[in-house]
């Protein structure tokens, strides 16, 4: 504490009074600054707690920008009836969890088994899927056909062959319709739907409402949550945004 205090004191002379401190003290600019520089040698601990500082400053600024931007585009986050979802229904008690993913991200991979466990294991929680492919063209067609197989009450189920796949080409996304209970060429048809297409950059657009520039990220109460939690803290997570929620209803 002691050393922030005569940091601050020396930053303050520096920043708001130079030419006062010159008159004053006979100092110059140059004089205040080797001052700094040599404290700060003396001290290098400091530049750890000011930029430990400044991390978590950015963070609390981070989190105000996501809650703002969240409850600005509530309605196309968690109501969208376009965007697929799978588990509990709509309800005042039930938690929300929006993913943004790509099927050929590797850490969406990764945390799609946890997000699948959550739904079948918690009748309080609802997913809603964003398809969100920003990894190429092979991510596009993906993500087309998992909507197309949406238009034949199949999203789940294919959704979870697309995850575990590799190859998005026509053939392989046939089979996997086939071994889905879909009609293939239906799929492939559907695909080239231009409402699908507008629904990819409906998404996108969010996304940028948002500042969700990779994936996976994660939409849970009032905040944006980049990259792939673990099952233990996705957990953790939803318990904090439904005891948010229910703070929100009994104060209302």
């Amino acid at each position: 504490m002691k050393h922030s205090i005569a940091l601050f004191t020396l930053t303050t002379v520096l920043c708001s009074a130079p030419a006062a401190l010159a008159q004053e003290a006979a100092l110059t600019r140059a004089d205040v600054e080797r001052t700094i520089r040599s404290y700060l040698v003396e001290h290098p601990e400091l530049l750890v707690e000011m930029s430990q500082a400044l991390e978590k400053r950015r963070a609390a600024e981070q989190r105000e920008r996501s809650q703002t931007a969240v409850a600005a585009n509530r309605t196309a986050v968690f109501e969208d009836a376009a965007s697929p979802a799978a588990g509990a229904a709509k309800d005042p008690e039930v938690v929300t969890v929006v993913e943004f993913f790509d099927y050929r991200c590797g850490y969406c991979k990764k945390v799609a088994p946890a997000v699948a466990k959550l739904v079948a294991e918690n009748p309080a929680v609802r997913v809603v899927f964003k398809e969100f492919p920003i990894l190429g063209p092979e991510s596009k067609t993906a993500s087309l056909a998992a909507l197309a197989a949406a238009r034949q009450g199949g999203y789940a189920k294919f959704h979870r062959a697309l995850m575990e796949s590799g190859d998005f080409s026509e053939d392989t996304l046939k089979r996997l319709a086939v071994e889905a209970g879909l009609d293939a060429a239906r799929l492939v048809a559907d695909m080239r739907s231009p409402e699908l297409e507008a629904e990819l950059v409906k998404n996108q657009t969010l996304a940028q409402a948002l500042d969700i520039q990779a994936t996976p990220s994660f939409v849970i109460g009032d905040q944006v949550i980049a990259g792939a939690p673990g099952e233990g803290e996705l957990r953790d997570l939803i318990a904090k945004a439904k005891r948010a929620a229910l703070v929100t209803r009994e104060g209302n």
